[in-house]
């Protein structure tokens, strides 16, 4: 395993060399071959159903070559035939994943002294749109820095403290994720980022593709560098995204940021900041773990105003990812002890969402959650709509602005073309002056609708406008909403709770029941038909049945067969179910409009129903509303 040591002062250049579709006359097919041509040394092989044969070539260094100090690698692909597209190179250092380079030409820069002396051999192959991938083309090489062991890096992290901005200007925050992959879109955020003169860049996670050493070097760059990330290096903070990781551990983002911890904290501009470690595979969220112990005592020990954290999953989420529900025992108590922003990223695309309390409910002095993983690398559309979202759009690449007050922050989300999409004002929570976070609607765009829609992703350096929709409700609607909290309640341990976990157990004996408890918002218009949907585990022949629970005052990770409250008569039933399917219920009768409801699953079936509870993630229990 290769480390980084220090960066050199170099400023980052490129050799051109040609690749992409080369068009012959002849259609005869190519043999397999790998040997040094004027191009390099090449290897050509047959796509599926032969309909092309791609070219890989690797044209510097010339095989052979002893290298010092940081050199260019640069190959090309090229295609006879009906070409697909090539959808990347990647590299590859004695057989070990070194770096992907998802633009043609395939050129970046090696710093050679980065690992120990001797030979050494170089490959690349060509991953095709269509799924083929090529046989890698390799050279040999010898390395010659005077480096005997792996080097390491010796130094400590220090929190950067930002930039002290202008006589009489405000402190300028910038945020976003997502974005260092080597391509044009990072390109025009980062300099979209570098137009405002930030005092201070939170960068939000994820180095592409695997975010190794080679990668940090040069897609996010060097200090020197006059793109991408790196240019703001002095003035950033990290948090850890889940493409740094490979085989649970993540060098690269350890060496580039001089071993800094997993979390950590600082001020700045009288703010108080916090950076967490929200992967699966750190693997430190739940209340007895050593970052939520931390947590809880950073936070008790603050005394600033104003306070944001960022990590890159988010809590809350309409993209595809979904809601990263292991976090939420850090989002209660974010909403407990006052922290007033979020930041993260991981979906790629933009989301606002309402201030919301520690079940998640809508609150004006709960937290409020960003999303900006809109920092380079490819789009992802929305799956679903919540009507805690304040705003969103999922078309366009950009990033977030915030000018820091003693007692709120006023943020700007614009796009690389400079548009400003969103903007407003967050206030601090406890600083009391203003009772909700307003929006500026600003520019040409009209007021965003707070469903968001789902469009084509632009190609890449397109322009396009994002998709947006009046605020006025539509003439009908349906909106899905999960459960603010679930849990299931046993009989045979009636002191125990079971609220933290991935399923809901249903059983006639011994006695097990689940609650369910949902945020109705958003309706407008009659309730033509309500409806509840869950992902069942087991089958059965029986099903539950669905009752009423006036009391909405429970919690999930405390409520036990003890404490749970009544319930009503049979509102509805599920009749058979069969495992890996979903039931629905018509529940009608118990929503009336906008509020907390909370229902009770039961059966007479002496065989445990297991369903997926909201922890589940895809699965999660549904309620869907539909309203004219």
């Amino acid at each position: 395993m290769f480390k980084l040591f220090a960066f050199k002062n170099k400023t980052k250049s490129f050799s051109v060399i040609l690749g992409g579709l080369l068009l012959l006359s002849s259609a005869q097919a190519l043999s397999e071959q790998l040997a040094p041509t004027s191009a390099g040394v090449c290897q050509t092989s047959t796509g599926p159903n032969s309909s092309y044969q791609v070219t890989v070539c690797l044209t510097q260094p010339v095989n052979g070559a002893t290298l010092t100090g940081v050199r260019t690698i640069s190959a090309t692909v090229t295609v006879i035939g009906t070409n697909p597209g090539v959808q990347r190179a990647i590299f590859y250092l004695d057989n070990q994943y070194l770096l992907i380079d998802y633009v043609a030409a395939y050129t970046f820069l090696l710093p050679t002294d980065r690992f120990v002396d001797g030979s050494h051999s170089l490959q690349v192959e060509a991953l095709m749109r269509d799924g083929f991938t090529s046989p890698r083309t390799g050279l040999s090489l010898l390395f010659n820095n005077g480096v005997a062991t792996p080097p390491t890096n010796p130094r400590t992290f220090t929190p950067s403290p930002g930039s002290s901005p202008s006589a009489g200007e405000t402190f300028v925050l910038a945020a976003v994720g997502d974005g260092a992959g080597g391509e044009n879109n990072e390109t025009l955020v980062t300099n979209l980022i570098d137009s405002w003169d930030p005092n201070l860049l939170l960068y939000l996670g994820d180095v592409y593709e695997k975010g190794t050493m080679a990668e940090f070097y040069n897609w996010y760059g060097l200090a020197a560098s006059p793109t991408f990330y790196g240019r703001f290096r002095p003035i950033t903070n990290p948090t850890i995204g889940n493409h740094e990781y490979e085989n649970g551990v993540a060098p690269g983002y350890f060496d580039y940021w001089d071993n800094v911890p997993n979390y950590y904290s600082f001020n700045a501009a009288g703010w108080h900041f916090i950076s967490l470690n929200s992967t699966s595979q750190f693997n430190q969220t739940a209340t007895t773990s050593p970052q939520y112990q931390w947590l809880a005592q950073d936070l008790n020990t603050n005394t600033a105003l104003c306070t944001v954290a960022f990590f890159h999953h988010p809590v809350y989420n309409i993209g595809p990812q979904g809601d990263t529900t292991r976090m939420n025992d850090i989002w209660a108590l974010f909403a407990q002890r006052g922290v007033d922003i979020v930041l993260t990223a991981h979906d790629h695309n933009y989301q606002r969402w309402y201030p919301l309390n520690g079940q998640g409910v809508r609150d004006s002095k709960g937290v409020t959650e960003f999303v900006v993983g809109t920092g380079g690398h490819g789009l992802q559309h929305f799956v679903r709509s919540d009507p805690r979202v304040d705003e969103s759009v999922d078309t366009i690449y950009g990033a977030l602005r915030l000018k820091l007050y003693p007692d709120h922050a006023d943020f700007k989300f614009r796009d690389s073309a400079g548009t400003t999409l969103d903007s407003g004002t967050i206030p601090c929570v406890t600083a009391g002056l203003l009772p909700t976070p307003t929006r500026t609607p600003t520019g040409p765009i009209p007021t965003a609708s707070r469903t968001p829609t789902r469009t084509n992703t632009p190609a890449p350096g397109a322009t396009a406008t994002p998709s947006r929709t009046p605020t006025s409700p539509p003439v009908s609607q349906t909106l899905t909403f999960i459960p603010g909290a679930d849990a299931y309640v046993s009989a045979g341990h009636p002191d125990s709770d079971y609220g933290d976990l991935t399923e809901l157990h249903v059983d006639a004996s011994p006695i097990r029941r689940a609650y369910l408890r949902f945020n109705v918002q958003g309706l407008s218009g009659a309730i033509t038909r309500a409806t509840l949907r869950l992902f069942s585990q087991t089958s059965s022949s029986l099903g539950y049945e669905v009752r009423p629970v006036s009391d909405n005052t429970w919690n999930e990770l405390t409520i036990t067969y003890n404490t749970a409250p009544a319930f009503g008569n049979v509102a509805g039933t599920s009749g058979p179910l069969a495992t890996g399917a979903w039931s629905t219920v018509n529940v009608t009768s118990l929503v009336s409009g906008n509020g907390l409801i909370s229902l009770v699953l039961t059966t007479s079936d002496t065989n445990t129903l297991i369903l997926a509870s909201r922890e589940a993630g895809t699965n999660a229990p549904q309620l869907v509303v539909q309203v004219n």
